[in-house]
């Protein structure tokens, strides 16, 4: 009876991968090209047309770019636009998304198909990464971004960047 119940969703921005009102995170070791696979996720939205093999909406993007510096995501987005990125906004750091600006943080997004945060333990408030409960109420955030804009919310985390204990998880993705 529940499963009869559940109206299946089909609110693709990328058909049969991400759906909207969803939050994903993108983990992988440090300097693996998980931003520039993001980059070209943002190519893609903002322009229309497909991403690994997959149709994806056209639609307005906010990046997040809270690491890197002016230089290197000027570069990054000149060898993709000789101009300025249509329908993409892109924000720099620091930045950190609290109980306190969520809502003034979803009124900033109304209206975005993507969000990218790159990467996700800058956007957060989390003492201690091994700390589930923390890292669960930081990404319990980033879900009500996603569903209260229907935007797809894309995190991006270093996995084992730093030795010891807690680089064994993945900034949390075990939430």
């Amino acid at each position: 009876d529940f499963l009869e119940g559940v109206k299946p969703r089909a609110e693709w921005l990328v058909e049969d991968l991400l759906e909207r009102g969803q939050l994903y995170l993108l983990a992988a070791r440090y300097k693996t090209g998980k931003s520039i696979l993001a980059m070209n996720l943002v190519v893609a939205v903002s322009g229309g047309g497909r991403w690994l093999n997959h149709d994806v909406a056209r639609g307005s993007v906010a990046w997040l770019q809270l690491e890197d510096g002016e230089r290197t995501i000027a570069r990054r987005w000149h060898k993709v636009w000789k101009g300025p990125a249509p329908n993409v906004a892109i924000f720099r750091g620091p930045w950190q998304l609290t109980e306190e600006n969520l809502e003034v943080t979803v009124q900033a997004f109304q209206g975005k198909q993507l969000v990218v945060v790159d990467p996700i333990i800058s956007a957060l408030d989390v003492a201690k990464w091994s700390d589930m409960g923390q890292v669960r109420s930081g990404f319990d955030l980033w879900r009500k971004v996603a569903r209260q804009t229907n935007a797809v919310v894309l995190l991006t985390a270093h996995h084992r960047k730093a030795a010891g204990e807690e680089a064994e998880q993945v900034a949390g993705s075990h939430q």
